[in-house]
């Protein structure tokens, strides 16, 4: 063996090899470290909207409801069930459509519906309002639009954690490569 400024020709050429080997190894612990960060801050996000979300998270769809025939007849006779609820819940952007399949005129809020007519209400803004109603025995109906819950909002906070929980995974890991067990 050949002594190379106190070091072995053995020892000196597995210094080199490390040293020729260490910027991809180097790269490739970092770029995992960030994945992993990644994927870290990605299933707690997903997991916190789920468990938190307050809105619905299905796709707007339209909504029909239909008068049956002789519900004016009922109302008039002081008949107090109703085959529709007092209170309609609506996720925005939903159409409601209201068919009227009774013998005369109805009116929910501004909108009147002709004997066997049908009318479509776009729901585009979140609320909770009553409106007249003149084919349920209350007299009105509530329609409650809520605002869609956006999974695309988890995105922003699954990179905000996930590139310092990435260099942190990475940090202690370079630390522990390093220390001589």
């Amino acid at each position: 063996m050949t002594v190379i400024a106190g070091a072995t020709r053995t020892d000196a050429e597995a210094i080199e090899r490390r040293s020729s080997a260490l910027p991809w190894r180097t790269v490739a612990w970092w770029a995992l470290s960030l994945f992993g960060g990644l994927a870290l801050a990605g299933g707690i996000s997903v997991a916190s909207w789920f468990a938190l979300s307050d809105g619905p998270t299905r796709a707007p769809r339209p909504v029909e409801i239909t008068i049956p025939e002789g519900t004016y007849d009922r109302i008039r006779s002081g008949a107090a069930l109703s085959p529709i609820p007092s209170t309609l819940e609506f996720v925005q952007g939903d159409t409601l459509i209201v068919r009227n399949q009774d013998r005369v005129q109805h009116q929910i809020g501004s909108f009147s519906i002709p004997p066997g007519g049908v009318t479509s209400i776009p729901l585009t803004q979140a609320s909770s309002q009553s409106f007249l109603c003149s084919f349920h025995p209350a007299g009105v109906i509530g329609l409650n639009v809520k605002a869609r819950s956006n999974p695309g909002g988890i995105l922003w906070p699954t990179f905000l954690l996930g590139v310092p929980f990435g260099i942190a995974i990475g940090g202690v890991g370079a630390i522990l490569r390093k220390i001589e067990w």
